[in-house]
């Protein structure tokens, strides 16, 4: 038996994020703001739902001679960058899926954070990793409490999730770019949702003038 994704965890998932909603529109927040937090938490539920479930829960009720050791587990982990073992020599499909799917996993993250947080954009460098490495403790976490083969861990899917988010924050500075040039071509006055884009924009430049002023 698994515990699949839907419906219960990802119900938990959105009745969380309807809390919040409440929670930050009693803190004033705007509802632009709303909309984008809303986007970005169910990209993460999302996110978790691909990346940690299904569950295999039954395994943990197995006999403990079934169980894999603490050591076998760490055995199995991949600390070497690059290394990727006999994985080209199997169907492109699947090369593509564990290369190229764990890059666009994470590419909304690095586009969509600075919506949320914009003073992120200056520590974009170390956060890409830190969601590669969360994802990968989790699953390492739960290969532990489980004793079996669930999900491996390994440092490339690390280094992949940290390009994802990296090109999802080149696209936002594309974006940011464009946004400014059409702005400023056609002496256009945001409004609105474009006011609270334009916001975010001008937040990110401040922060990372400050950042080359400091380096």
């Amino acid at each position: 038996m698994r515990l699949e994704f839907f419906p219960f965890p990802f119900l938990i998932g959105v009745g969380i994020l309807l809390i919040l909603l409440i929670v930050l529109r009693c803190k004033k927040r705007s509802l632009p703001y709303l909309l984008f937090f809303s986007i970005f938490w169910m990209y993460l539920v999302i996110l978790i739902g691909l990346t940690i479930f299904p569950i295999p829960i039954l395994s943990i009720f197995r006999k403990p001679i079934w169980r894999k050791s603490i050591e076998h587990v760490f055995s199995q982990i991949n600390l070497v960058p690059f290394r990727f073992g006999g994985l080209f020599s199997l169907h492109p499909n699947i090369i593509f899926q564990e290369i190229v799917g764990n890059i666009l996993l994470t590419v909304p993250f690095g586009f969509g954070i600075i919506f949320i947080m914009p003073a992120m954009s200056k520590n974009i460098r170390w956060m890409a990793f830190v969601v590669g490495l969360v994802i990968e403790t989790i699953q390492l976490l739960i290969t532990i409490g489980l004793g079996v083969s669930y999900r491996s861990t390994d440092i490339n899917d690390v280094i992949l999730n940290a390009l994802g988010v990296f090109i999802g924050y080149g696209l936002f500075r594309m974006f940011a770019w464009i946004f400014l040039k059409i702005k400023h071509r056609y002496g256009i006055n945001p409004k609105g949702l474009f006011a609270f884009i334009d916001d975010i924009i001008n937040q990110v430049s401040v922060h990372n003038h400050n950042m080359h002023k400091l380096n």
